[in-house]
């Protein structure tokens, strides 16, 4: 009896096994196309911001007024936080319900520890892109002004025309290759790919230190009592609270029973004895 069990447990995670990777390879190929479309919003979001920037550089050419640069700073500002809750809440929803389908058609042998580990990754995960994009534009901003604050334009006097014409050079490959990485030196793309590099990075780490916190956190459900000190269990941790605690033994590890240590006579206590005697 065990064994037909057995074998009918083998066969049934043979079957989900595919599933299961199947799950995975469509995961990682949505994961892809959604993290291509935010670096193409990001491009196109940056345009916006170059716009902004020197229509703000107009601003403070033609009127020094407070009033109107704190009127454009501010629409600037609502701008950007309603692209950004735009693009966390498409991100969210779309892999959200491509999870939950992909869970319910092809995982349903998954516990709800597994979803709620899978959709605190997603939130974790999305809620760090919208705050990398955002760390995006201030740092692109940041950079922009940076770069044309110090940039220092030095004139030199035009050479002497020479006193025979030379003709004019020929197109070369070099010189239309040339350009191209000129374009791609300029400070305002060196900028932006700056911040998106140091902003993804530290969503990265966000992330990364968000999903420890929560696997530490359920280690200390799963782990067996020896992992742990000898200290009492918390009252809201107790078996009394939780219903599946009676799973695993949390009592606390036994200890040497401590003798009572011998009291000091005090300056206090002398002084007593002195007045009884």
């Amino acid at each position: 009896m065990n064994k037909k069990v057995k074998n009918k447990k083998k066969e049934y995670i043979k079957k989900k096994i595919p599933a299961f990777f199947l799950f995975i390879y469509f995961y990682s190929f949505i994961h892809i196309i959604l993290h291509s479309f935010s670096i193409f919003l990001l491009r196109h979001l940056a345009l916006v911001q170059t716009y902004f920037s020197s229509s703000l550089t107009f601003h403070l050419h033609s009127s020094l007024s407070p009033s109107s640069l704190f009127s454009f700073l501010l629409s600037f500002l609502l701008l950007l936080l309603l692209l950004t809750v735009i693009v966390f809440l498409f991100f969210f929803f779309v892999q959200t319900f491509f999870l939950s389908f992909f869970l319910s058609f092809f995982l349903n042998f998954f516990l709800s520890f597994f979803l709620s580990f899978f959709l605190s990754f997603f939130l974790a995960e999305y809620f760090l892109l919208s705050s990398s994009l955002i760390l995006t534009f201030f740092l692109f901003h940041f950079f922009t002004s940076f770069s044309s604050l110090f940039s220092i334009s030095v004139r030199f006097p035009p050479p002497p025309p020479p006193l025979i014409p030379l003709p004019p050079p020929p197109p070369s490959s070099s010189s239309s290759n040339r350009n191209h990485f000129s374009l791609l030196l300029r400070p305002q793309f060196l900028s932006f790919l700056f911040s998106v590099v140091i902003s993804k990075y530290l969503s990265h780490i966000s992330l990364i230190s968000i999903l420890s916190s929560f696997s530490s956190s359920l280690s200390f459900f799963f782990l067996p009592s020896s992992f742990y000190p000898s200290s009492p269990l918390p009252s809201f941790l107790s078996s009394s609270s939780l219903p599946f605690f009676h799973f695993y033994n949390f009592s606390p590890l036994p200890t040497q029973r401590q003798q009572p240590r011998r009291r000091t006579p005090s300056s206090l206590d002398q002084h007593q004895k002195n007045i009884n005697c």
